[in-house]
């Protein structure tokens, strides 16, 4: 008896070792990173592109600070907070385009941070020598739903974020998280994109996806152990209310009887 017992625990811790050295390829993020895909690098660089919807924080200075005044609706010389901030914002509106002081209407959709920049120092020049524009987005945001421990929509100070950041300020992917199965929503100059992001490839670290854009949406599918637990535990709560049910109406009728 014993020996049978031996055999059979050997047997067991042999199975559970190979199971979590299996389970190894769906949990462990961009595996087999090698310096071979070091020349891919150049592909995540992270590039801002306005679009309509953005908030735009732009200030504009020059040697002459009383002419680059009328061109500033914050003085950067002073506090603000941020809901004051959003509100003295330049709006990017439908048509991709801003409502700028003295100049009027300009579109910047579509266009870099560095693009749009050139554009307004270029049309600034008309009225004041040598303006020095920068423009910051104020609404940068990115959003991680489903199987992750605390999502919600999260704000990017630096205008820079990646993917497993993102994940990280969420509190990263739950157990139950699917790692091949991530989808990347975005909206790009008014088209929608959808991609599929597997976290264990490490192809993924390298790819154009790695750096999320403003506004992005990242959701991570539940895996199917977590698909079949909440299937069954839906179906075990109502059996076990039903059984709960009955078995209080059953002590409630004996109760009354031998009251």
């Amino acid at each position: 008896m014993g020996i049978k017992f031996g055999h059979f625990f050997v047997v067991f811790s042999f199975s559970i070792i190979i199971s979590a050295c299996g389970s190894k390829k769906k949990v462990v993020y961009f595996q087999n990173l090698q310096n071979e895909y070091s020349h891919l690098i150049d592909s995540t660089k992270s590039t801002v592109i306005i679009n309509p919807n953005d908030v735009l924080m732009i200030n504009v200075s020059a040697e002459n600070d009383i002419a680059a005044a009328p061109f500033n609706k914050v003085n950067f010389g002073h506090t603000y907070n941020s809901n004051l901030i959003e509100l003295l914002g330049y709006l990017v509106d439908e048509n991709g385009e801003i409502n700028f002081p003295l100049i009027g209407k300009i579109r910047v959709a579509g266009l870099k941070k560095s693009e749009a920049i050139d554009l307004l120092e270029g049309k600034i020049a008309n009225y004041i020598d040598d303006p020095v524009v920068n423009i910051r987005l104020l609404n940068y945001k990115v959003t991680v739903l489903g199987e992750v421990t605390r999502p919600g929509t999260y704000s990017i100070n630096d205008e820079k974020v990646s993917i497993p950041e993102a994940l990280s300020l969420a509190g990263d992917l739950t157990i139950n998280g699917e790692r091949h199965n991530i989808i990347l929503m975005r909206m790009d100059n008014g088209e929608k994109e959808v991609f599929t992001i597997d976290l264990t490839k490490p192809e993924t670290a390298f790819s154009p996806q790695y750096f999320l854009k403003q506004n992005d949406i990242l959701y991570v599918s539940p895996n199917k152990a977590r698909i079949r637990s909440s299937s069954l535990f839906n179906q075990n709560m109502s059996i076990g209310l039903s059984i709960l049910s009955m078995t209080m109406t059953i002590i409630a009728f004996f109760g009354l009887k031998n009251w």
